[in-house]
């Protein structure tokens, strides 16, 4: 009885443990595929955005940054 109960914990164990590897590998798998493109699009989107900025005249932008910092 007592050796099916340790062989019993033992594989609990191992089960939990590939269960954590696989939920880690997981995790990395969804970041670097799915999250890794919205941040490159995010990273460009602010570029434009710091592009449209400097579009703008220097005295304009002076006094939109005062209205801001007000």
């Amino acid at each position: 009885m007592n050796s099916y109960y340790f062989s019993f914990v033992e594989n609990i164990k191992i089960l939990y443990i590939s269960f954590y590897i696989s939920f880690v590998a997981l995790l990395s798998l969804y970041y670097w595929i799915l999250w890794k493109k919205y941040e490159d699009n995010f990273l460009n989107l602010i570029k434009k955005s710091f592009d449209l900025i400097n579009l703008i005249p220097e005295e304009i932008s002076n006094l939109i940054v005062l209205k801001l910092n007000e």
